[in-house]
């Protein structure tokens, strides 16, 4: 059965491509930001389960301490306790943007080897995703290090530093490391499927339509507080003068 054909030519969105941009882009932040809280738990109970495996996660347990800060590894398992930095926001925002803009032009090479053999096709877009992660991690860190010494420079901090920094003999100029590539590979098979979702032509126009619906819409909702109010102050005259008759 063939998939219907929509034209959306017509269509009246309520937002335009720019606030469509802005509303992906905190998606994506604020999805980055909540598997990692949830990957640091996960990290922790694995290396509690199976210490042998903690070798394999050092790395990742050296970067979430934030420039020697409070290590949330040192809490108890049951805690659930992690966190993360608001800078990481415009990390994972920017880093899955890079995502969406590859896939978008990954999706377009028409090669019979890779219609035949899906699975090589697979690896190829991961191992692209993953590089582009490790060059955004990469860059972020150096460029969020300039603005805190320009901060350092107004007088507003004693010091500028990396908010990250990897110190394994396999670390990259500090702010990403080459060992984390094959986590990067899983998060990138997860983060393709998210992208996908939220470039197919249905998502966006139901929800460009819908903004309305969606953000509240504040001149509707002020609309409606007095339609109430006034129905209240109505209600409240109108039995006060049946008081006043009684």
């Amino acid at each position: 059965m063939r998939k219907k054909v929509v034209d959306y030519a017509d269509v009246k969105m309520d937002i335009g491509p720019k606030s469509w941009f802005v509303f992906k882009f905190f998606v994506y932040g604020f999805l980055g930001m909540t598997v990692e809280i949830v990957f640091t738990n996960v990290v922790r109970l694995i290396t509690l389960i199976m210490p042998f495996l903690d070798p394999l996660f050092k790395s990742f347990k050296q970067i979430v301490i934030y420039h020697g800060h409070i290590d949330p590894f040192g809490f108890p398992p049951e805690s659930l306790f992690a966190y993360t930095s608001v800078w990481m926001f415009f990390v994972y925002g920017l880093g899955l943007f890079a995502i969406e803009i590859l896939y978008k032009l990954i999706s377009r090479i028409e090669i019979n080897f890779f219609k035949k053999h899906q699975w090589w096709f697979l690896f190829i877009r991961l191992a692209a995703y993953s590089i582009a992660i490790f060059i955004t991690e990469f860059a972020t860190g150096w460029i969020i290090f300039g603005i805190l010494k320009l901060i350092e420079i107004i007088g507003l901090i004693d010091q500028a530093y990396l908010v990250w920094e990897y110190t394994d003999s396999a670390n990259f100029f500090k702010t990403t490391t080459f060992l984390i590539l094959p986590f990067w590979l899983v998060a990138s098979f997860f983060a393709e499927i998210v992208i996908k979702k939220m470039c197919e032509k249905d998502v966006e126009v139901s929800i460009r339509t819908n903004w309305d619906v969606l953000s509240g819409d504040k001149k509707r909702l002020h609309r409606l507080f007095l339609k109430q109010l006034f129905e209240i102050k109505e209600t409240t005259e109108n039995e006060r003068k049946i008081r006043e008759l009684k």
